[in-house]
This record gives C-alpha cells, sequence and structure tokens, in this order.
C-alpha cells in the first residue's frame, strides 16, 4: 500500500511513529474515507474528490505541526508541480485545511519499492528496471533544478501497473537556492540527532548532508546507490548509524570514505557494484556528474551481447605485444570495490590493425586487420570471424546498417580513379557482393548513398538489390572534393566538402535539401561520425586544443569535449561513450639490395618525409606529427657516417627537397605565418620566403631547375610555379598539372634532363575504358600520357635514378619495377613490404652514393579508446556559435 516517508526531522520518534489524531471528516473539497499511511511528518489518507468523480490520496500536515513543517510541505508541492514525468508522482491540487497544508495526489496502491523487494525474491534485472525506472524520474528533477535529498526506497511508489513514481519532495530543494554557499565547505555537525537540525535519513545520506554542507544533484545520486546496492545485496554499502549522536554522524562519514563493504552475492555481475561504487564516493565530484550519466551507464551494460564468433584460425594465437588496437575496459582487480574503479588500455589481440567501425549496438567491432575484414565483440576478451579474407582497404572504414546486420566496405581499387564498396552480410555466412561504385554509407536497412568519386559534387542513392541509382543528389558549394559521407537512420545525409585546407560539414535531407552547415573559423574540421540519438559527433581541432562537438540535425551545437591531441578521428557516440582512433606510425628507412633482404638504416616513431641530396649521402628529413603531418623539426645527417650525428636545421618544417646541385633546400613549413615556402642553405640558414598560392601540406616541392620550384596548390588540383631569379611576390599555375588532366598525385624529376614523371588521377570527367594515368614531360615541354599497363591496375609511384631510369612503386604490392622508357615494359627489381608512407609518398625511392636502392616504409595502425559520457564535457558559453544556416 502507498505508505509515507519515514520520518525527515530525526528525533526520538523517528523510529516509533506516534499514532495519528482522529481523521478529519473533509479536508477541502475532498471526502476522506480512510488512513492510507503515516510518518512523523504527516499522515496520507485515502479520499474522494467529488467534483472530478476519482479517488485520490490526501497528504496532511499532523496537527500542531510547526511553521517549517508547513512550509516544507508546501515546498514539496511547489516541487513536485513543475514536473511533469512518468515517473514522477504528479500534483493535483495543495491547499490549507483548517491551518494545516495539504496535497492532493493519485491514489496508488501497489506499495513502496521496499514493500515491493520484501514480498519475494526479485531478479538482477526485475530489480534494475525498478530502479532504473526511478532513476530518470530524479534525473527529470535534477533537470527542473529539483534536489530530492531523502531518497530511499519508502520515497519510490508503484501504481496498479506496476510503473514506479518518485514520492515524497518534502524535503525538495531548487538547485543553487538556499543551499548555502557552494564555497562554505567547513561541515556544521548537529549538537545530536534529536536536535532537529538535521534532515533526512541517515543511512542514505551521503557526507556532504551528514555533515550540514550544501547538498546538490550528486546527493541524490549517493542516495540512489545506497538504496540500489542494498536492493540487490541483502544490506547497506555503510553500516548505519548506531547512535544518535554527532560522533556517530562522524564516524559514518570516515566509514564512507573507506568505501562500501565487499558485496556478499556473487550471482550479481561484477560490472553494477563498479558503477555503484562511482555513485558511493565520499566527494561529490568524484561521482557520476549527473544521474543520467549513471543510468546511461547501467544500460549499456545491460544491452544484449552479441553471440560469440567462433575464433579465426590463427588470428586469436598472435602475441598480445603486437597488438595497436586497444579499448578501455574497466580494471577487474582484487581491490575491485575501491571508491573509484580505475581503467586500463586492454589490448586486442593481432598486427597489423588498419581501422574500426562500432555496432550500432555499441557491443560489436568490424576492423580491417591487413586487408582482411574481421568482425569481434568490443570487449578485450572478444572473438574474431574472418568474413572477407583479402582485398578490403582500410579507408574508408567499414558502415554498419542500423540493424548491424550488414557492412559497407571498399575493395581495394584496381583503377584508382573507381572504387567499389562491397555489401557483406554479418549474421549470415559473410556473403558479400560488390553493390556499387564509389564509398557508400546507410540511408535505413534496405537503402545506401554513395559518393562515385570524391571529387564528383553530387551522392547517388541506390535500393539494396537494384544496380543502379534511384535517386541522386546535387551537393552544391564552392569546393573541390567530398571527403566523407554519413548516412542517418531518417535519410539525413551529411557530407564533408573540402577545399584546400579548409572543410566543411553539409547536413543534407533525404529530400537532397541543406538542412545546415557546419565550419568553424578557429579550428579544423577533421573527421565526424554518428551518434545513436541521431546527431553528429564531429571532431575539430586547433592551436592548443582538439575537442568532439556534438551537433543536431537541425543545426545546434549540443555540446563539446576536449579529447587528447593525439585522437585523429572519431568513430562513433554509443550509449555517450565516444569512440574515438589514433593512428599510429612507425617509419623507416631501408637499403634493398639485390638477393638480399632489406636492411633497415633508421626508424621513426611516427611520420616522416625524407630528402637525399644529389651527393647521394646527404639526407634530410622531418618528423611529422599528427594524421595530416603537421610541422615537425628538419634533420640532416651523413649516409656514410651511419647517420649516427644529426643536425637540427629548424623547427616547424612539413616537407624538404634538395636543389639539382644540393646548394639549397626547399623547405614547406607551418609557422606562426601560415604555410609556406622557404629556401635554406645546407646548413640550415634561411636564404628566403617565397610569397606564393594557398598551398597544401599534401607533398613536397619539386625543383624544375636551379631557380624554378614547382608547390602543390591547396586544391590539390594545380601546381605554383615559382621563378626564384624574378619576383617571386606573384606565381603562376604550371599548365602542365591543370584540371584538365584531374590533378597530379606524384610527380618525380630527373636528375639527368630534368625529366617529369607524374601519375595522375585520371579526368573527373573521362569516359574513357581506359583513362591514362601515367605522363611524362619534358621541361618546359607538353605532357603525354605513357602507357604502362600496371599504371590501370595500381597508384605507381614514380623516382628516378641518377642516371636517369624510371622506376616506379606499386602502392599496393609493394613491387618496384625498372621502366623501359621506350615500350613502357617493366622489369621487376624488389619487392617492399606492402607498407608505403602514409603522410607523403614523395621520396619513397631514393639512391645513395653506392647506388643503393633506399626505400621508405611507413607502418601505420590505429588504436581504438573511449572517452566515458562525463570525462571532459564542457557546458555551451552563451556566445557559441552554432551552426551556420543554410
Amino acid at each position: 500500500m502507498w505508505t509515507s516517508s519515514e520520518a525527515r526531522r530525526i528525533t526520538p520518534d523517528r523510529f516509533h511513529d506516534r499514532p495519528p489524531h482522529p481523521a478529519p471528516l473533509q479536508v477541502g473539497r475532498y471526502v476522506i474515507r480512510a488512513l492510507h499511511g503515516a510518518g512523523a511528518m504527516g499522515v496520507v489518507y485515502r479520499a474522494y474528490d467529488p467534483e472530478l468523480d476519482r479517488s485520490v490520496a490526501i497528504k496532511l500536515l499532523r496537527t500542531g505541526a510547526s511553521d517549517a513543517d508547513q512550509a516544507r510541505l508546501l515546498r514539496e508541492a511547489q516541487a513536485m508541480a513543475q514536473l511533469r514525468h512518468r515517473n514522477v508522482v504528479p500534483i493535483f491540487d495543495v491547499g490549507l485545511a483548517r491551518g494545516a497544508v495539504f496535497i492532493a495526489m493519485p491514489l496508488l496502491d501497489g506499495g513502496t519499492l521496499r514493500n515491493w523487494l520484501a514480498r519475494e525474491p526479485r531478479s538482477l534485472e526485475a530489480i534494475l528496471d525498478r530502479f532504473v525506472a526511478a532513476g530518470h524520474g530524479l534525473a527529470a528533477a535534477h533537470a527542473a533544478g529539483i534536489v530530492h535529498r531523502d531518497f530511499k526506497p519508502d520515497n519510490a511508489v508503484l501504481d496498479g501497473d506496476g510503473e514506479v513514481l518518485v514520492a515524497d519532495f518534502g524535503l525538495a530543494r531548487v538547485a543553487n537556492h538556499g543551499a548555502g554557499s557552494g564555497s562554505d565547505r567547513e561541515p556544521r555537525w548537529p549538537a545530536s540527532l534529536e536536535s532537529g537540525e538535521l534532515v533526512g535519513t541517515p543511512a542514505y545520506m551521503p557526507p556532504e548532508q551528514l555533515c550540514g554542507r550544501p547538498a546538490d544533484a550528486r546527493a541524490d545520486q549517493f542516495s540512489f546507490c545506497v538504496a540500489l546496492w542494498q536492493a540487490l545485496y541483502g544490506r547497506l554499502p555503510f553500516p548505519p548509524p548506531t547512535a544518535h549522536t554527532a560522533d556517530a554522524l562522524r564516524a559514518r562519514a570516515d566509514l564512507i570514505a573507506a568505501g562500501p563493504v565487499e558485496p556478499l552475492r556473487r550471482d550479481r555481475p561484477a560490472w553494477i557494484a563498479r558503477l555503484l561504487v562511482r555513485g558511493l564516493a565520499a566527494e561529490p565530484e568524484r561521482r557520476w556528474p549527473i544521474m543520467q550519466a549513471l543510468l546511461d551507464a547501467i544500460a549499456a551494460h545491460r544491452l544484449p551481447r552479441p553471440r560469440p564468433w567462433r575464433s579465426a584460425a590463427g588470428l586469436t594465437a598472435i602475441a598480445l605485444a603486437g597488438a595497436a588496437l586497444a579499448v578501455f575496459a574497466i580494471e577487474a582487480a582484487p581491490h575491485a570495490w575501491a571508491p573509484v574503479p580505475r581503467f586500463h588500455l586492454a589490448p586486442i589481440p593481432g598486427e597489423n590493425l588498419k581501422s574500426a567501425a562500432v555496432s550500432p549496438d555499441g557491443h560489436q567491432l568490424a576492423i580491417v586487420r591487413g586487408d582482411a575484414l574481421v568482425v569481434r565483440g568490443i570487449e578485450p576478451d572478444g572473438e574474431d570471424r574472418i568474413v572477407v579474407e583479402h582485398g578490403v582497404a582500410a579507408t574508408p572504414p567499414p558502415v554498419w546498417s542500423p540493424d548491424a546486420r550488414h557492412l559497407l566496405v571498399t575493395l581495394v581499387p584496381e583503377v584508382a580513379a573507381e572504387l567499389r564498396t562491397l555489401l557483406v552480410d554479418v549474421d549470415g555466412d559473410g556473403r558479400h557482393r560488390s553493390v556499387m561504385a564509389g564509398t557508400g554509407a546507410f540511408l535505413s536497412n534496405t537503402e545506401i548513398a554513395a559518393v562515385a568519386s570524391y571529387r564528383h559534387h553530387r551522392i547517388d542513392i541506390f535500393s539494396i538489390g537494384k544496380d543502379r541509382p534511384i535517386a541522386t543528389c546535387a551537393v552544391g558549394g564552392d569546393y573541390s572534393r567530398i571527403a566523407h559521407l554519413v548516412g542517418m537512420p531518417d535519410g539525413t545525409m551529411v557530407v564533408a566538402t573540402v577545399k584546400g585546407e579548409t572543410s566543411t560539414l553539409v547536413i543534407l535531407g533525404r529530400d537532397c535539401g541543406v538542412r545546415a552547415t557546419f565550419s568553424e573559423e578557429r579550428a579544423r574540421f577533421t573527421s565526424f561520425a554518428a551518434s545513436d540519438t541521431n546527431t553528429i559527433v564531429a571532431l575539430v581541432g586547433g592551436d592548443g586544443f582538439r575537442e568532439v562537438v556534438e551537433i543536431s540535425l537541425d543545426g545546434k551545437i549540443l555540446s563539446r569535449r576536449s579529447v587528447s591531441g593525439d585522437v585523429d578521428t572519431v568513430l562513433a557516440r554509443r550509449h555517450g561513450i565516444d569512440y574515438l582512433a589514433t593512428r599510429v606510425l612507425e617509419t623507416h628507412l631501408v637499403r634493398v639490395r639485390t638477393g638480399a633482404q632489406p636492411g633497415r638504416l633508421m626508424s621513426i616513431n611516427r611520420g616522416a618525409s625524407f630528402s637525399i641530396a644529389p651527393d647521394g649521402d646527404t639526407l634530410v628529413w622531418t618528423e611529422l606529427t599528427g594524421s595530416e603531418g603537421e610541422r615537425g623539426p628538419l634533420w640532416r645527417a651523413s649516409l656514410r657516417a651511419g647517420l649516427r650525428e644529426k643536425q637540427r636545421l629548424r623547427d616547424n618544417a612539413v616537407m624538404a627537397a634538395w636543389s639539382p646541385r644540393g646548394d639549397r633546400l626547399a623547405v614547406l613549413v607551418d609557422d606562426d605565418r601560415g604555410l609556406g615556402l622557404v629556401v635554406l642553405d645546407p646548413s640550415g640558414v634561411e636564404l628566403q620566403r617565397l610569397k606564393t598560392g594557398r598551398l597544401s601540406s599534401r607533398h613536397a616541392p619539386v625543383w624544375l631547375d636551379d631557380h624554378r620550384i614547382l608547390a602543390e596548390s591547396d586544391d590539390y588540383l594545380t601546381y605554383h610555379c615559382i621563378d626564384l631569379t624574378s619576383d617571386p611576390t606573384g606565381s603562376m599555375a604550371y599548365d602542365a598539372m591543370d584540371r584538365a588532366h584531374g590533378g597530379t598525385y606524384w610527380l618525380a624529376r630527373s636528375p639527368r634532363d630534368g625529366m617529369l614523371a607524374m601519375w595522375r588521377n585520371g579526368s573527373p570527367s573521362s569516359t574513357e575504358a581506359r583513362p591514362e594515368h601515367f605522363w611524362l614531360q619534358p621541361i618546359d615541354g607538353e605532357a603525354r600520357p605513357f602507357h604502362i599497363d600496371d599504371a590501370i591496375r595500381f597508384h605507381l609511384l614514380p623516382s628516378w635514378s641518377p642516371s636517369g631510369e624510371l622506376f616506379v612503386r606499386a602502392v599496393e604490392t609493394g613491387a618496384v619495377s625498372r621502366v623501359d622508357l621506350v615500350t613502357g615494359e617493366l622489369t621487376p627489381v624488389a619487392r617492399l613490404s606492402e607498407t608505403f608512407p602514409f603522410h607523403t609518398f614523395d621520396n619513397h625511392l631514393m639512391f645513395s652514393a653506392d647506388r643503393d636502392l633506399l626505400a621508405v616504409n611507413t607502418e601505420s595502425s590505429v588504436r581504438l579508446s573511449q572517452a566515458e559520457p562525463d570525462a571532459n564535457l564542457k557546458p555551451l558559453a552563451a556566445d557559441d556559435p552554432g551552426l551556420n544556416q543554410p
């Protein structure tokens, strides 16, 4: 039956309620029918409302209640009247009758949560269902600025359908009003429990409430965790007070600081105790930041676990030491009941992890390991299943369907200008088929959006099973390419458009109309992903900061979260947890000799760009940082001296290139003046800073001759040609590499006659069945296509030997071949690792003074981490700009 709370003012009557006075015949318009429940502060009657013809509960202060008690009951009515939530008891009416305050509420016959627990043993799921419902009621109160201050099982009642509602807000206090100074940290212990200075129930109180400090919503969270712990384990997490003295309160506060008792029941999962331990922390700042964060964490653990995959042969036996992908997991240590749970990085076994995607339910990972697609549970001990054995590209990463039954992955392209997307059946036997050209994203379980080419300004929409698009959406705007595409379950499409160094997020409806755009002047937008609440989370960064920004689909910034500076990708937000990826790089310079294994000359634990002087001995390199190859130091050393003594030439360098005579260096720098091009002498002295158009940081500069330098424009399609002998304030586009050919990816200059070898991406509008990708151009001459069969199948990176021989390296296979400049035939020279320079493909092959072939390999992998729901969340400032509306 519905009962009032236990006494709130702690007096000798606390554990022995006084008999109620005779019931009145009528309170206001309500006809009293029977006593329903009683407590030290008031009584509750069954009553009848003749005007609305319904039964109600009337809560009435005891006769003789003080003015303070009357004010308290009025405060309860005012607090509860502000709330409209399914898990909060609603208020029908409030008033005065015969000098006493009354409240009219629904008549609930399901009893209290304490009654429900006592009637029979309850399962874990049943207990969590009811307490989580009560938690949602508290969260709603906190959202309205109300703190309950006396939550316990007696103050949560059940209706006829078993729904839980939070009641008895008699001690409720509006947050930041009347709670005292937030800076008042000195305890004010009551002289005794009988003094009336303490209100509430000590067995459920946090330390700040016991000692009279201001209590906020985190005090309710503590009380909630005490009550749930008691319901799950059959006893309180801290022994209750044994005496009615201030010393007893101090002793109880000391017990709370020492941490909860170890739970006796081993049939309860360890995760629930670990979540509650955090809410039971003695210091409020060490608890969950808000009630909803605790509820989200409980919900995440209660989701059905995915069925374990059968172990993939040969993969589970790989040593953990080779792992590069890792997730945060709560540590299951012997001291699991410490006041605050600890986290550690738990590596996922296996090597060569390239990319990952989190399933919509947050419990599975799709990872690209080498060029194989593997699905596994997200837990550190999850088992692998190989779904696609080979041929899967790491970029873009896999994409899950909303129901987690299918994955979209991109095939390693045979023709560079055309990517193919594979639809994989995850729940079946791994069946898959090619569905379309381009990179794709799910709009629903049956529709896919795709970008056929990263320079196409449109999105094609396919129905699964159909070979042709059912719709096409044009993506307008001034930009050079579409970098990424995400689909939402409601049909919304989100793309990133890129122009130079600027990225813009464009949110389109299923009707192709632009709903909002997003760009930040103070930061660079680097990646974005969908959340499970139909919002977008985007990673943005600038000087000294990196943030995950949550954006609604109607153009509002909802929250910001600061993250580690080495994070370069946000993969997903699931249950308030952000899954983040950090690309881990290791660059090796190796010597390749016929008939021998490549010998490693040096290794750099990050990305690097190299250039060797015409003497074949003096090497310069930059150590690049971040996923986009940001600035780093420029070093110089001698190969003959074993690279043991290196000289630091300058900071803020991105890439460098030696002049044909080896007397100067052209260096791309990124300093406080922005991205620019400088000329240094071999000792690092700056000779000239060139004024150019906007540059990109994707490729190193190239010397055409001793007085002209090529530098790539930020449109990624053209090159600036800078003549050092003329006024360097202007620049011209080098017309051989214009938009007509779709842009040049890699080019190399012959040290013998200046011939340029170029690998191009083909015309974006080309209808040729076999577009030519490899071109040759004499210095100051006209570029002409040079047919190499493998240039259709692979990305071929050109390089010249000192004697003018042309070599190419296939990115996909690692094969190095000599090119016959008459016939285009390839002669195999060496086979390198299939890894290749991640940040830059320039100078990937070089030649020493001994005519040894030097190769640059960069091994790239990813590490996955998670940010908890409360980690580094920052409130939005009043002047936060939000999104730019279309």
